[in-house]
């Protein structure tokens, strides 16, 4: 998506983990990198990456590819405990 936009971004999720700005969950902006582990929560390197698309109070959605239940791209909730409990950090790429 980034590229549709004219920005270079790195193709995997470990090297999100070390582009742009890292900033807190609290600091987020829509269009912000939302990096999460692996399936394995307690392996802590980055697996997952999403793009944050509405903040609403405290709630964050975000877009990503998912080959879970819903296999492809979709929206999920970060308050969804499957994705808060592998949560690491947040990277602004703008």
């Amino acid at each position: 998506m980034f590229s549709n936009f004219g920005f270079k971004v790195p193709r995997s999720s470990r090297d999100f983990a070390a582009s742009g700005e890292s900033k807190k969950l609290a600091d987020a902006k829509i269009g912000d990198v939302i990096l999460f582990t692996g399936t394995n929560s307690r392996n802590r390197t980055p697996g997952h990456v999403g793009i944050i698309y509405s903040i609403v109070g405290d709630e964050v959605k975000f877009i990503h590819s998912s080959s879970g239940n819903a296999k492809g791209v979709t929206i999920s909730s970060l308050d969804e405990g499957f994705y808060k409990k592998r949560f690491m950090k947040v990277v602004s790429i703008l």
